[in-house]
């Protein structure tokens, strides 16, 4: 990579001699002699090599020319192996390599495109494609592939974030392994490693991500994918913890998969294989795989070479030592430049950890869905919640949670969210055990790489709809009071009437008295209706801010006049 020239410094240096720019330049053609050199011996790291020509047998011809048309299934994103571009296109090792067999061989070799890997293991176990662009040589698949000759090597390793130490896979039991679904690494995992917690993800990318942001503990593929994957998403917080060496050495190599009813394929295709020849196995391995996974073998040639370019050195030497000191400010300031974006990094790295953390920990439930209705991530809230696992969530559809969600009713929710940016409804979402969990879900969109996005935030309302049916039954309760104490009012005050009638007609001596205690009597009940009153005010109240209805008394103009009459007779 071109390293931009520093700006913004300003040096002072001298300039070399006319005798140390000759010796530089003699330097350099015997460094370039070298270069030459090297280039051509060096060789893709772990690449099976071997060249014959091709001569088929009359049976092979003609079990080509009864079968015109031969159908790969590549994965659709497996690089540097294979992979299926934006415009269809083939590319990678496989795709490479199937092309000079076909032109060796007169196969002609079609690409049939499905959505995913597992797709195209259901395509070769019904016969209905021919070959695997790039399988594992495993005796997991033996009951329905046969293998090619093996064309690369490589680590299995495993993928740890970088501040976890060595481990093997003995010690990942009870830890959660990222694996992509239906590659043998997940089948070895599944069938000899029980204890651990498998987190299927669609394709290599997925599962780096998820060791990187802590969704997962580990992630087990191989080598080379691993590598190209870090280096185009730039992921920096990854390292190699461990491996996994097969006890069968043959096994966990590159080879073509063909369908197990197909020996003469399999013949036809090694045949194609080992007429490749070397330096056209080089050129595709050296474009497709990184730098860092090639090795260069010593050539004895760079023994003679190394003499002379010391003795060049020895000229050279003062030159270095005076552009060293002009250049020691410069290489300073740019990695101090480098440790602060190295710093800035780290910390929006960790910003993500903590943003992850807390959402996990939240008390709502959140989901993020596609533009398909399908979940694609939760907290761990939702979980605890629901009662679903990880796996059991993950590309679940909207409609599992609610029957009532159907499409119509999805499309009018999302209509309505794009119109409004976010809207709040109440809802039920079905619980594992297949309880109805009530809650309220704030559902907002957004847009990310050119995709839509939904989040959901869900509340858990079971109490608050429990106090609002207790809340309804109290009010239930003190309007049955207030309606006793009306009519008890109503109940004392009629006698009190007929007690002052009695005596204004005996008019004995002791009516004062009694008229004294009526009145007592009277300014208590009249007490008692101011408190009626207010409690009438309350209630109006509650009606104005918070929609509680209250009966009003039938008997309440009634009671009114009777008081009022009761004041002039008591009069």
């Amino acid at each position: 990579m071109n390293k931009p020239e520093p700006t913004g410094y300003t040096t002072k240096c001298s300039y070399p001699s006319p005798v140390l720019l000759f010796g530089m330049v003699i330097t350099g053609f015997i460094i370039a002699a070298i270069v030459m050199l090297v280039i051509p011996s060096s060789g893709p790291m772990d690449a099976i090599t071997g060249y014959s020509p091709v001569n088929l047998t009359p049976d092979e011809k003609q079990w080509i020319a009864h079968h015109p048309e031969i159908l790969v299934c590549p994965d659709l994103n497996y690089p540097p192996f294979e992979q299926i571009t934006k415009s269809d296109d083939y590319l990678g090792i496989s795709a490479d390599l199937l092309r000079e067999i076909a032109k060796n061989t007169g196969l002609h070799i079609k690409v049939s495109h499905e959505k995913d890997w597992d797709s195209c293991i259901a395509k070769i176990k019904n016969g209905s494609v021919d070959i695997l662009g790039a399988v594992y040589i495993s005796s997991l698949r033996d009951d329905y592939l046969v293998y090619s000759e093996p064309y690369y090597h490589s680590l299995l390793p495993i993928i740890t974030r970088s501040d976890a130490t060595d481990m093997t896979l003995d010690q990942l039991r009870g830890k959660r392994v990222a694996s992509v679904g239906e590659y043998t690494t997940n089948l070895l995992l599944r069938e000899q490693f029980p204890d651990i917690t498998i987190v299927t993800v669609p394709d290599v990318r997925s599962g780096l991500m998820a060791v990187s942001l802590g969704t997962a503990d580990a992630y087990f593929g191989d080598l080379a994918s691993a590598t190209y994957y870090v280096e185009s998403e730039g992921i920096t917080n990854l390292h190699v913890s461990g491996s996994y060496i097969p006890q069968n050495t043959t096994e966990f190599q590159y080879a073509f998969g063909i369908r197990k009813n197909a020996p003469e394929l399999l013949s036809i295709v090694n045949k194609g294989l080992k007429s490749i020849p070397p330096e056209k196995r080089e050129e595709i391995f050296r474009r497709w795989i990184s730098p860092a996974l090639t090795k260069n073998p010593i050539n004895p040639v760079l023994i003679l070479l190394t003499i002379g370019t010391l003795t060049a050195l020895l000229l050279v030497t003062g030159s270095v030592i005076l552009w060293n000191r002009s250049l020691t400010r410069i290489v300073s300031a740019k990695t101090s430049d480098l440790e602060r974006e190295l710093a800035d990094h780290k910390k929006t790295a960790d910003t993500l950890l903590i943003t992850r953390f807390t959402v996990d920990h939240s008390q709502a439930m959140f989901l993020w869905i596609d533009n398909n209705r399908v979940i694609r991530d939760f907290n761990e809230t939702f979980c605890q919640a629901t009662g679903y696992s990880h796996e059991e969530i993950t590309n679940m559809h909207l409609s599992v949670l609610n029957s009532r969600l159907n499409d119509d009713r999805i499309h009018e929710l999302i209509i309505r969210v794009r119109d409004e940016g976010r809207i709040r409804i109440k809802s039920e979402i079905k619980t594992k055990s297949g309880s109805d969990l009530p809650v309220e879900i704030v559902l907002w969109y957004f847009t990310f790489e050119g995709n839509e996005w939904f989040c959901a935030e869900m509340q858990n309302i079971t109490e608050r709809i429990q106090f609002e049916l207790e809340r309804e039954t109290v009010i239930a309760q003190i309007q049955r009071n207030l309606a006793e104490l009306s009519v008890l009012n109503d109940g004392i005050r009629n006698p009190l009437t007929v007690i002052l009638g009695t005596n204004e007609i005996y008019n004995n001596e002791g009516t004062p008295v009694i008229e004294e205690q009526v009145k007592r009597i009277d300014a208590m009940i009249n007490q008692l209706d101011h408190r009626w009153n207010e409690s009438e005010k309350i209630f109006r109240y509650l009606k104005n801010h918070y929609g509680v209805t209250v009966n009003q008394s039938k008997e309440s103009d009634t009671k009114t006049q009777q008081d009022s009459e009761f004041t002039e007779n008591s009069g």
